[in-house]
């Protein structure tokens, strides 16, 4: 029986993290203290015995990818479908601005995922899982047997794992949160997905 095994990784602590702004399809760049987790993350990968790297195609998330695999001779690609949800007009505001403007939006934001609507051009949910896990999908068929890291971000990580182990979008935000560098472990055979780890920094 063979097994693919995919280690999820987000990227490392940014400067707007820091400044709680929510990112989205915009960017900003690591912060010191998110290159040394990443840093510290990329001693415990070696052993792993990673086989190939996929990261979105954002800025923060190519310079977690490039920090962590510098030391591993791993065929890596960038993957548009790995980007996070587009959150519209919401990208580069701070949380508290977002909350006043927007108080119902982003109460389902992080209550009520599947009843969330962006405001302006953004994503749903639902739009955010069938990009990311057609992305997730191809990956998978491709490299049958695999041992593959994948650098993405917080709510498309979320969305991926509640695809892969059969968890509604509406109790989304009742497991446990994706923190900056966090690894989530997924085994995946023919007929399941099994969550190994979750959450380890």
């Amino acid at each position: 029986m063979t097994t693919t095994t995919l280690y999820f990784v987000r990227h490392g602590q940014t400067e707007w993290n820091l400044d709680e702004r929510m990112q989205g399809h915009l960017n900003s760049d690591l912060t010191a203290h998110g290159i040394q987790q990443t840093l510290n993350l990329a001693k415990g990968l070696a052993d792993m015995g990673l086989t190939h790297c996929y990261t979105s195609d954002s800025p923060r998330t190519q310079q977690t990818t490039d920090l962590l695999t510098s030391e591993l001779n791993l065929p890596i690609k960038a993957e548009v479908g790995l980007r996070e949800i587009n959150m519209g007009l919401w990208e580069g505001e701070n949380k508290t601005t977002i909350q006043s403007r927007y108080p119902e939006s982003w109460t389902n934001f992080w209550h009520h995922p599947h009843l969330y609507q962006p405001n302006g051009n953004g994503e749903t949910f639902a739009d955010l899982q069938t990009r990311s896990v057609h992305a997730l999908n191809e990956i998978i068929h491709q490299h049958p047997g695999a041992t593959i890291l994948i650098v993405s971000h917080r709510i498309t990580i979320k969305v991926m794992l509640a695809y892969l182990l059969n968890q509604p979008l509406a109790e989304l935000w009742k497991t446990g949160d994706i923190a900056p560098t966090s690894l989530n472990c997924v085994e995946i055979t023919a007929d399941q997905a099994i969550l190994v780890s979750a959450g380890e920094v």
